[in-house]
C-alpha cells in the first residue's frame, strides 16, 4: 500500500527522482522497434499517426492509406484494415479495446469520385487473435469538400462519435443509428465519455457553458443511417434544444471557455478530470481550469473545480446536482 501510494505522488517507476527542486524527469527504461513493410514515401510514413492501444500490447498506424495493426511484443502484423468501399483513403481512426483479444475500430474515409469527394465511416470488430474483423457500420459521413474534415473520433461502447467542421456526428452501431449535433458556434467543443456527452459552448447571449448530457437522451435524437448510394442528409439537433442533466456557467462574463480535453481517472471508476483552456479578460491573460467529475453509478453526481490565479482563473466552486432517472 505504502508503495502504491508513494507511486501516485512521485509517480511511474520509470520516472527518476531528479534533484528536489526539479520535476520528475522520463527516463527510456526499454525500447521496441516494429520493422512493418513501409509502402510509398517513408518520409510520408513518418507524418502520419501512431496510436498505442491502452493495453500497450497493439499499436495502429496508417502504412500508404491503409490502417494497419502490429503486435509489440511479437512484433509482427495482425490486421489490416480491408474496405467495403473502393477508392478510399484512410484520413482518421480511433479503437477502444473490448477485452485483451478484441477491440472496437472506427475509420473515417475519403473517396475521390466524378461528383466529388465523398466521405465514409466504417466501424469494425476485430479479432486480434485471428486477424479477421466483422462489419459493424458503414455510413456515409456530411458532405464537405476538404479531404481531412474528420477530427476527435472516439469509440465509447456502442457510441462513437466525430467532429466534421463544426458538427459532431454521433453514431449508434448496433441500432445502425445517427444525429449530428450543433454547438451554438464553431468554438463549440464535445466530448463523449461513458453514459454522458460533455459540451461546452457559449450559450446564445455569450456566456460560456459546459453541458453535461445523458447518452440516454441522445438517443431518443438518432434516426436510422441513410444507405450509401442516398444523399448524405442528416438528422440534427442543436445543443441549446437537449434537456441537460446538468451546465456549468462561467463563474463571470469576465471569463471565456476556449478549448477542453477530459480525461478519465486511472483509479476511480465514473471520475474525470476536465481541462479547459480559455481566457480572463480583466487579467488579460489565458490560462487553464481544472474539473474534477463525478458521476457515481447510484446516487448524486457533483463537479469541483479550482482555478490557481497564478494561471489566469481565479475561481473555485463546487456544484451538485441529481443523477436522472432512467
Amino acid at each position: 500500500m505504502i508503495g502504491i501510494v508513494r507511486r501516485l505522488i512521485t509517480g511511474p517507476q520509470t520516472w527518476s527522482p531528479g534533484e528536489l527542486d526539479r520535476d520528475p524527469v522520463a527516463e527510456i527504461s526499454k525500447t521496441i522497434t516494429l520493422h512493418p513493410h513501409l509502402q510509398g514515401d517513408p518520409i510520408n510514413f513518418g507524418a502520419a499517426p501512431v496510436k498505442l492501444l491502452p493495453s500497450g500490447c497493439y499499436v495502429l498506424f496508417e502504412n500508404q492509406d491503409t490502417l494497419e495493426c502490429w503486435s509489440v511484443a511479437h512484433d509482427r502484423l495482425v490486421w489490416r484494415h480491408t474496405s467495403c468501399l473502393e477508392h478510399i483513403v484512410v484520413v482518421d481512426y480511433t479503437a477502444q479495446e473490448t477485452d485483451i483479444e478484441s477491440v472496437i475500430v472506427m475509420v473515417c474515409l475519403c473517396a475521390d469520385v466524378p461528383d466529388g469527394r465523398m466521405h465514409f465511416i466504417e466501424i469494425v470488430s476485430v479479432n486480434l487473435r485471428t486477424g479477421t474483423h466483422t462489419p459493424l457500420l458503414t455510413t456515409r459521413a456530411p458532405e464537405s469538400q476538404d479531404m481531412y474534415p474528420f477530427s476527435q473520433p472516439v469509440v465509447c461502447g456502442a457510441l462513437a462519435a466525430v467532429r466534421l467542421d463544426s458538427e459532431y456526428l454521433i453514431m449508434n452501431w448496433r441500432t445502425k443509428s445517427n444525429v449530428i449535433v450543433h454547438g451554438h458556434d464553431s468554438h463549440s467543443q464535445f466530448a463523449l465519455i461513458p453514459q454522458h456527452l460533455v459540451v461546452l459552448t457559449p450559450s446564445i447571449n455569450g456566456e460560456s457553458q459546459v453541458h453535461l448530457i445523458s447518452s440516454d437522451t441522445i438517443e431518443a435524437y438518432l434516426l436510422p443511417v441513410v444507405a450509401l448510394d442516398d444523399p448524405a442528409e442528416f438528422s440534427s439537433v442543436s445543443v441549446e434544444e437537449i434537456p441537460k442533466v446538468h451546465t456549468f456557467h462561467a463563474i463571470n462574463t469576465e471569463q471565456s471557455f476556449r478549448a477542453m480535453d477530459i480525461h478519465a481517472s486511472p483509479i476511480h471508476e465514473a471520475e474525470y478530470r476536465l481541462w479547459i483552456w480559455g481566457l480572463n479578460y480583466a487579467a488579460n491573460a489565458g490560462g487553464v481550469v481544472s474539473y474534477q467529475l463525478s458521476i457515481p453509478i447510484s446516487g448524486g453526481a457533483s463537479v469541483a473545480a479550482a482555478g490557481p490565479e497564478g494561471v489566469g482563473w481565479n475561481t473555485t466552486c463546487v456544484v451538485q446536482w441529481p443523477r436522472p432517472s432512467v
